[in-house]
C-alpha cells in the first residue's frame, strides 16, 4: 500500500476510535470491515497462504476507495501508536473469530441421541419438521444451532430421513468422510463403525453425496451409491424402492399381536408411555403391517379406527380408551 494511503487509513482509524470521523469516513471503515466479515465465511476452507493473498486483495480493495484529502502526514510517534492500536484490535477479532469457530466445532457435538440399550427403531421428529428413523445401536449427534443458519448433523449407524423442504437451509448429514446435502428428501444412510462401505439410498427427492475432495454422486429416486471408505471409490445403481428400508418395517409386522404388545413397542420407538384406561383392551389382536415411517399419531389413528378405541397423546404420554374391541 503506498504511504499516503497507509497514513491516510491510520488516520481514518484513529478518528473513528475516536468518535470523530465524519459520516462519510465512518462508512469507508464500516464497508471495509463489512468486507471483511463477509470474507470470513469463505475463508476456512483457505491455507495461510490463500489467507494472506486474500489480505491483500482486502486492502487493495479498501485503497481504491480512500481518497486523501489532503496531504497532512502524521507524526511518527502518532503513527506507531495508531499502527499498535490496529495490531491489538486485529488480534483480539483474530482470537475472538479463532476461540468462536473452536467452539463452534465442539458445540456440533453436544446434543445427541445416544445408542438405545435395546435393538429397536426410533422415531424423532426434529425441530424443523425433519422426520427421522433411527435403526436400533444407532447413534445421532444433532449440531447445537440446528435449524437456524444450518441444519446439521452426524450418524454413527443407520437412519431413514424424512426432511422438511427449506431450500435456504440445506440439511447436511456426516457420516466419517462422507457428507450428505439434501433440501428436502427421503432417504436411508448405513454407516455402522468399522464398514467399509457407507451407503446412500433416496427414496423421494435428490441427495448430494461427497467425500473430503470430490462430488461423488448425485442420486434420484431409487438410486443407491455405495462408497468404499479405503479405496474411495463410489458405485451407483438402480435399487428397488424398499430393498434399502427392509429394516423400517421388520419391527412394525405384526400378526395377531395383543394391543399390550403393540402399545410396549411404540412406545420405546417414540420414547413416550402408553397406558390403557380400560385395561380390557390390552387383550385386542391386531394383524397388518405399517411402513415404519409413521408418526406417532399416525399411528394411533390407524389402531384406534380399526379397533374402536379412543386416544389422547398428551406431553410424555399416550391414553387409550374404549368399551371394547371391534
Amino acid at each position: 500500500m503506498p504511504q499516503k494511503s497507509r497514513i491516510e487509513l491510520l488516520r481514518l482509524v484513529e478518528l473513528y476510535l475516536n468518535g470523530t470521523a465524519t459520516a462519510q469516513e465512518r462508512q469507508i471503515l464500516e464497508e471495509y470491515y463489512e468486507l471483511f466479515d463477509e470474507a470470513w465465511e469463505v475463508t476456512e476452507d483457505l491455507d495461510n497462504t490463500q489467507l494472506h493473498a486474500l489480505g491483500l486483495e482486502m486492502k487493495d480493495e479498501i485503497n481504491r476507495k480512500l481518497k486523501p484529502k489532503q496531504k497532512e502526514t502524521l507524526p511518527l510517534h502518532r503513527y506507531f501508536r495508531v499502527a499498535a492500536m490496529i495490531i491489538m484490535l486485529m488480534g483480539v477479532i483474530w482470537l475472538v473469530r479463532i476461540y468462536t469457530l473452536k467452539e463452534n466445532t465442539q458445540q456440533a457435538v453436544e446434543t445427541a441421541i445416544p445408542a438405545a440399550k435395546e435393538q429397536v427403531n426410533r422415531f424423532f421428529t426434529l425441530s424443523d419438521g425433519t422426520k427421522v428413523v433411527l435403526r436400533g445401536n444407532s447413534q445421532l449427534k444433532i449440531s447445537d444451532d440446528f435449524n437456524q443458519a444450518k441444519r446439521i448433523v452426524t450418524l454413527i449407524g443407520e437412519a431413514y430421513f424424512d426432511v422438511a423442504h427449506n431450500p435456504d437451509s440445506p440439511f447436511i448429514i456426516y457420516t466419517g468422510r462422507v457428507k450428505t446435502t439434501v433440501l428436502g428428501t427421503a432417504f436411508n444412510i448405513k454407516a455402522w463403525p468399522g464398514q467399509k462401505d457407507i451407503i446412500v439410498s433416496v427414496s423421494r427427492g435428490k441427495v448430494r453425496v461427497e467425500d473430503q475432495n470430490k462430488l461423488i454422486a448425485v442420486l434420484t429416486p431409487e438410486k443407491q451409491v455405495t462408497y468404499n471408505t479405503e479405496t474411495l471409490v463410489g458405485g451407483e445403481q438402480q435399487v428397488a424402492p424398499t430393498a434399502a428400508t427392509a429394516w423400517l418395517q421388520q419391527e412394525v409386522t405384526f400378526d395377531e399381536m395383543t394391543f399390550k404388545d403393540l402399545a410396549a413397542l411404540l412406545s420405546k420407538r417414540h420414547s413416550t408411555q402408553i397406558h390403557f384406561l380400560n385395561p380390557e383392551l390390552e387383550n385386542c389382536r391386531f394383524t397388518g403391517i405399517f411402513s415404519g415411517t409413521e408418526t406417532l399419531e399416525e399411528s394411533m389413528h390407524t389402531l384406534s379406527l380399526t379397533s374402536n378405541t379412543r386416544y389422547k397423546i398428551l406431553a410424555d404420554k399416550v391414553l387409550i380408551d374404549g368399551e371394547k374391541c371391534i
